[in-house]
């Protein structure tokens, strides 16, 4: 094997034809190239290459309709830039290599696939990929907040999160204020940010520079991203700006943590997808456990993948809840992997101050069970939280 064969590359195949992902099992095994996911269908690719986190894609770019798959390469771009890009089309006009190098494209090949032309476009990947060599950069975990009933509490719960993790040393975090007309976190954080999403999107790609320059700093360590400084702007932001703002994000922090607004559209729908953990933030009433229930089936409806969906329980109290943990967790089918203490004065002197409780009540119980749970996504051993099976669906009357 060649030296500039030693560097074995992941592969992920978006691609028509069924035939091609047998054909690069027997010419590329013994080259250095893993085949680890095929679909003939673009969405399902592309969960893979999220899934799988591939450094190489090869992905079929139709006659018909080639924008669809162009918008897929310029969000792998976007979400793996050190990912090598190879591009199939049926023909491939200058206009077509030149969108395509806009989107993030690296090599191109013509279809049918031929072998020969295909390892030649892997070797010339493969050298790019060895002249940047490592870069040393690890890529951060984005962690959604969701609830689609007003009044659960999860912008707090984010805000205090994301705080909660700014705390942890050598830990870079941004917090996500993902409402395009109306977001609460400036107000929970005391800042009025100039700039937000909005002020820096165009018609090319998002620049790490751009996005750094809108990020607003907390004094708690971490930074705000808004998507507008004016509720009249969030309509500039679109879903592809999401994407690239997410990928950049993923290589400047170590945690992205996301409050994402109640209202699905193909933006929130990205944020979800881009989401390594979704935390649906419920309280223990009849009318959020249904809406919570809702919210589980409308997920899966739109096929976002409820292995990473979590349920948090806000303001938990045994005293003063009506609806049980078990009642909660059966009628949704999930276990409760957080339950945060009801203290109402605590939380309501955090909103009116504009800090985040984690710091200006560091000692008390809700805080100290959101640094916990921070403790607890970083991997590092911490007060665990009582954890229960899953349970059979059942309805709560």
């Amino acid at each position: 094997m060649s030296a500039e064969s030693k560097r074995s590359l992941k592969l992920v195949v978006i691609d028509s034809d069924e035939d091609i992902a047998p054909t690069i099992k027997t010419h590329f095994a013994d080259k250095g190239v893993r085949l680890a996911g095929e679909s003939i269908h673009l969405k399902a690719g592309m969960r893979l290459v999220r899934t799988l986190q591939p450094q190489l894609v090869l992905v079929e770019v139709p006659a018909t309709n080639p924008e669809e798959a162009l918008d897929a390469v310029a969000s792998i771009h976007a979400e793996l830039p050190e990912c090598g890009i190879i591009v199939s089309a049926d023909a491939s006009s200058p206009q077509l290599i030149l969108n395509g190098v806009r989107a993030g494209a690296h090599e191109f090949v013509s279809r049918p696939v031929d072998v020969a032309e295909l390892a030649r476009a892997i070797d010339h990947v493969r050298k790019r990929l060895d002249r940047r060599g490592p870069t040393g950069r690890r890529r951060g975990r984005t962690i959604a907040l969701f609830s689609n009933k007003g009044g659960s509490g999860s912008s707090l719960v984010a805000t205090n999160l994301a705080a909660a993790l700014a705390r942890r040393p050598d830990t870079r975090v941004v917090l996500v204020d993902l409402g395009f007309q109306l977001g609460d976190l400036s107000l929970m954080l005391d800042l009025q940010p100039r700039y937000g999403l909005s002020d820096v999107v165009g018609s090319t790609s998002l620049e790490e520079t751009e996005l750094r320059s809108v990020l607003t700093p907390h004094s708690s360590g971490l930074f705000l991203l808004t998507v507008a400084a004016s509720p009249e702007d969030g309509h500039k932001v679109e879903r592809q700006h999401v994407v690239e703002a997410f990928g950049l994000l993923s290589t400047m922090f170590d945690y992205i943590v996301v409050d994402i607004e109640r209202h699905i559209d193909e933006r929130t729908l990205e944020a979800l997808d881009l989401s390594e953990r979704i935390l649906l933030v419920s309280t223990l009433t009849l009318p959020s456990v249904r809406n919570t229930k809702k919210c589980l089936d409308l997920f899966r409806g739109l096929e976002i993948d409820s292995a990473k969906c979590e349920i948090v329980v806000n303001r938990y109290d045994t005293k003063k809840s009506g609806v049980s943990v078990r009642d909660l967790e059966g009628t949704v089918g999930l276990s409760a992997s957080w339950l945060i203490p009801n203290d109402f004065q605590t939380a309501n002197q955090s909103i009116d101050s504009g800090e985040p409780f984690v710091i200006s009540a560091a000692s008390s119980k809700i805080a100290r069970s959101f640094l916990d749970f921070a403790a607890r996504i970083v991997g590092e051993s911490a007060s665990p939280v009582s954890a229960r099976p899953s349970i059979a669906p059942a309805e709560v009357e």
